[in-house]
């Protein structure tokens, strides 16, 4: 029985060392956290692009455009930003690059943070709207949340999720 107590003992303490070394960020060969980076780059037009596991990735051109924020989840980025629609500003954001526009409604829309979490997108930002004059709103994987308690805000600065 003290046998067979001590080899289940010495067994769960060898696999938690194991697991332990695993966390250790010093070790050679192991990965620690990837750093994704958003860029920009001044030009004739702005430019902006991912940096992320040592490549570039280029984010779709939809004319001219601005990007405001980055989040990860799941193994995908996901930035935020409002692009040139016509003569007006509309909000976009990009999945690992691709552009997904927010539904026009709008005459102005700017988005200022983004964040992700169980592949649910959350983006907070400003609407200018005929008439009303500018509101803050939050947006749900493109489409806007009612939160009537913050009406009488017209800007949105940051947005996180707690759970």
């Amino acid at each position: 029985m003290k046998r067979t107590f001590s080899f289940h003992l010495l067994l769960a303490l060898s696999i938690m060392a194991l697991l332990c070394s695993f966390s250790n960020d010093d070790d050679a060969g192991l990965s620690g956290p990837q750093i994704s980076l958003l860029l920009a780059k001044s030009g004739a037009t702005d430019t902006f692009d991912l940096f992320t596991n040592g490549r570039i990735i280029p984010l779709e051109n939809i004319g001219e455009h601005y990007t405001t924020s980055l989040a990860s989840d799941n193994n995908s980025l996901y930035t935020a930003g409002y692009y040139r629609n016509a003569a007006e500003w509309n909000g976009v954001n990009w999945v690992d690059g691709d552009a997904l526009t927010f539904p026009s409604t709008t005459i102005r829309t700017y988005t200022t943070d983004n964040t992700v979490s169980a592949c649910i997108h959350f983006i907070t930002g400003r609407k200018v709207l005929p008439g009303t004059g500018i509101s803050a709103y939050v947006w749900k994987n493109r489409e806007i949340l009612d939160l009537p308690l913050i009406e009488d805000y017209n800007y949105l600065i940051d947005v996180n999720i707690r759970h």
